[in-house]
């Protein structure tokens, strides 16, 4: 049987892009600090500095035109069923004129913390990149590999002004008969990089 996942004090981040098909979503977490109130107003607040800094990072430069950031979603998952809140700003679209590389084709952003372990270290997988950011050897280009790690780390930083600390969530744990085994946590991300510039495959992703 299916179980909500929660954890204490986090928020979901969703990035929601469209693309040429169906649209595609990089999910993200963040531990709240002090009284923060997730609602429409932290949602238009969160957004408009996301969609800034897919700009600023250099991001969006790497990213096709035909791939826009048209949403940020936030939801609290301290508890089970609350609801999720959209931004309301304008989309924001890539500015990559070349020809979009394979729906599938994704650059692994490992994100790690100050702890050790596999509970304590998340990927991201940034889409929607254009054959300029493909090297000779069918390798991701220095810069976008940069530019994708600058995305991510500029979005941890700018969270600290709404009171919202990037996080590895760990997923609630249940045994057989649907009983809790092990909550949900969330561990602050020290820092986002791209371990290597070659491609991985998202199967999901199809358009």
């Amino acid at each position: 049987m299916s179980k909500p996942h929660t954890a204490p004090n986090t928020v979901q981040i969703r990035l929601i892009f469209t693309t040429p098909g169906r649209g595609a979503n990089i999910v993200l977490h963040a531990l709240k600090s002090g009284a923060v109130s997730v609602d429409q107003g932290l949602a238009n607040s969160v957004g408009a500095q996301i969609k800034a800094e897919f700009t600023s990072s250099g991001m969006a430069g790497s990213v096709s035109t035909l791939i826009a950031l048209a949403n940020v979603g936030l939801r609290d998952i301290a508890s089970a069923n609350n609801a999720e809140f959209l931004d309301t700003g304008d989309a924001v679209a890539g500015t990559g004129s070349a020809d979009l590389l394979s729906s599938r084709t994704a650059l692994c952003v490992t994100h790690r913390t100050a702890r050790a372990g596999k509970s304590f270290r998340g990927r991201s997988f940034a889409f929607g990149f254009t054959e300029i950011s493909n090297d000779t050897n069918g390798h991701c280009v220095a810069g976008t590999a940069a530019a994708a790690a600058a995305f991510f780390n500029t979005i941890r930083t700018g969270l600290v002004s709404s009171n919202l600390q990037l996080g590895v969530c760990s997923a609630d744990q249940y045994d057989d008969a649907g009983a809790l085994v092990k909550p949900g946590f969330t561990t602050p991300i020290t820092l986002s990089l791209s371990r290597n510039n070659n491609w991985e495959s998202q199967r999901k992703r199809n358009w």
